[in-house]
């Protein structure tokens, strides 16, 4: 195993899409412990949102398995007056191999990165049914903000709801 990550480039942007949608939503998420496939359908993310979301500020880091990406993680820094934010999303590893130290790997890389973009503090949002992630998350650091945001609704790039009040768990952690 050789795991290695970099930076995102255009010409990943069809197989980052497939991963990450094939991660978190359908019969192959379920292989994983993140799927979102018990209450959200659809897709969870496209090219030209993934287009969209990609910016100066905003990168996505990939990560191989010698040449096989096996996972990615979006980050977005944000200027504040106190200090640098940075926030991460889509923290993604392929279901066929998860819980194996992967997702532990790359949100080490993710921290790293925050850092040398001059971040102090990473935010992130996780849909509060899932615990386990939570959880995940926790014992890696990141706290609770007692913040909580709305899902998209009514926003089919983003998924179709399977039920009613779905909302983001805020999370953070300095680094």
């Amino acid at each position: 195993m050789s795991l290695w990550v970099r930076e995102i480039k255009d010409t990943d942007h069809p197989i980052v899409v497939k991963l990450i949608n094939r991660s978190y939503r359908g019969e192959e998420s379920l292989k994983g412990w993140t799927s979102e496939a018990t209450f959200l359908s659809g897709q969870r993310i496209d090219e030209s949102l993934l287009k969209k979301e990609l910016s100066p500020e905003a990168n996505m880091l990939c990560l191989f398995d010698n040449t096989k990406l096996i996972g990615c993680v979006y980050l977005k820094i944000y200027q504040n007056p106190k200090e640098d934010i940075c926030y991460l999303g889509m923290l993604t590893i392929d279901p066929n191999i998860q819980a194996k130290g992967h997702g532990k790997f790359l949100l080490s890389k993710a921290e790293e990165y925050a850092k040398q973009k001059k971040a102090k503090l990473i935010s992130l949002g996780v849909i509060y049914l899932r615990t386990e992630l939570i959880n995940w998350y926790e014992r890696r650091g990141y706290k609770k903000t007692g913040q909580t945001k709305k899902f998209p609704y009514g926003q089919p790039e983003f998924g179709i709801p399977n039920q009613d009040g779905l909302y983001f768990c805020m999370m953070e952690k300095f680094i």
